[in-house]
């Protein structure tokens, strides 16, 4: 038994560090108790402690992405300043979808200019998708959409309305597309790009299918600030 118990001890004692049980203690070595890692009894030999090292700022290989790298979003100088959170917000025309979409970041002016557009054309706009459940890259290509860093969003809610199951400029509800319409058009004359979003910093695609079925929601993306 006593045997047994000196085994569990020195176990222990390699697990837990050699300092916690003997700390200020020094050694004959010359080595601080709680300067060394442990002690391992089945070797008799002292264990020395890992060494720690921090990346500096300098060290970090973020990637090469075209418009963008998504590493970059996550960061407290954008949150702070650039980013917003969507349940943050409160504006009286942009609202958002709770459904983990209010847990997004979103470059703050795009929200804003989204309220301001909505706004003078009397609708309520909804995000209803920004990062959170949203393809990483824009559909039929490799190109990261900017969905990821805080860019991007849809809109597929209007005056608390939706598309209809809208595929083409034609089905779904007209109600929806009409509203659409107007929305666009409030963006195009903020100097959103429209059906163009490649190259261009603010841009909205709505009644095409590039990049995706945009007769069931409009895409909005703002990258001012941010990229």
């Amino acid at each position: 038994m006593k045997l047994n118990l000196l085994k569990i001890l020195s176990e222990e004692i390699k697990e837990q560090g050699f300092g916690r049980y003997y700390g200020g203690t020094t050694l004959p070595s010359g080595k601080k108790v709680e300067d060394i890692g442990g002690f391992d009894f089945s070797t008799n030999k002292i264990i020395d402690k890992p060494e720690i090292s921090y990346a500096s700022d300098e060290d970090e290989d973020y990637g090469d992405v075209e418009d963008f790298d998504e590493e970059l979003f996550d960061t407290e100088e954008n949150r702070s300043g650039k980013l917003v959170q969507l349940s943050s917000t409160s504006y009286s025309n942009c609202k958002y979808d709770k459904d983990g979409t209010q847990n997004d970041y979103v470059n703050s002016l795009l929200v804003s200019d989204i309220n301001d557009a909505a706004k003078s054309v009397g609708v309520v706009a909804t995000i209803t998708t920004a990062k959170s459940g949203h393809n990483k890259n824009v559909k039929g290509s490799d190109k990261i959409s900017r969905h990821m860093n805080g860019t991007g969003v849809d809109v597929a809610i209007l005056n608390g309305i939706g598309s209809g199951g809208a595929t083409n400029e034609y089905n779904g509800n007209e109600k929806f597309r009409n509203l659409g319409n107007e929305l666009k058009d409030a963006l195009v004359s903020m100097g959103y790009s429209w059906n163009r979003e490649s190259g261009q910093d603010k841009a909205v695609l709505w009644q095409t299918n590039i990049g995706g079925n945009h007769y069931n929601h409009l895409h909005i993306s703002n990258r001012v600030g941010i990229v």
